[in-house]
């Protein structure tokens, strides 16, 4: 058994050894400033220095704020917050707040969920759409491989000299028609 466990190690000790470093990752957004703190190591530096518009990293804060506010009893969930015209006037992701409304702390985070989990849903769905092209594309292709792979004696079409080829043609020209559909109805 001894032999086994030194087997093992060495095998385990190799692919470690072989095992590329960590390489550093990459984001869509247009801005990025990773830092860890235990480290104190800057892991990303991605247009840091530009003035750029704040994104979700504010809402982030601002409700951890407001957390904190609601942990120590600066406000209640019932507290009411003035709406200004400034904030009226931002475009972006928004709850159509205008500077009549008085907003309570719940309304104002339940209305942060709803914009958050609405934009997840657009994405999904996204990504749904796309999954459900490829789909559509491979379910002709599909049925005719399923027909033509029953082994059947008596297809008229066994007989033929191209019939294998021209099923190829209609194979391709299914999935090149809906792709070109789809790429035309920008849905890929």
């Amino acid at each position: 058994m001894g032999i086994w466990v030194r087997i093992a190690g060495l095998v385990a000790a190799w692919v470690l050894g072989n095992v590329a470093p960590a390489a550093a990752f990459e984001t869509q957004a247009t801005a990025a400033w990773v830092y860890d703190a235990t480290t104190r190591t800057v892991l990303m530096d991605k247009r840091a220095d530009e003035a750029l518009p704040p994104a979700s990293m504010s809402k982030l804060m601002t409700i951890n704020m407001l957390f904190e506010a609601l942990r120590d009893g600066r406000v209640t969930m019932e507290t009411t917050f003035a709406v200004s015209s400034r904030a009226t006037a931002m475009g972006g992701s928004t709850m159509f707040l205008q500077e009549s409304d008085r907003p309570t702390v719940r309304d104002l985070i339940n209305g942060m969920l709803d914009i958050y989990l609405t934009s997840i849903s657009n994405r999904m769905n996204e990504v749904m759409k796309v999954l459900t092209c490829f789909s559509t594309i491979f379910l002709p292709l599909t049925f005719l491989a399923g027909i033509y792979g029953m082994n059947f004696e008596r297809m008229p079409e066994l007989s033929m000299p191209y019939a294998y080829p021209a099923i190829w043609v209609a194979f391709i020209l299914c999935a090149a028609g809906m792709f070109w559909l789809f790429r035309r109805m920008k849905w890929l």
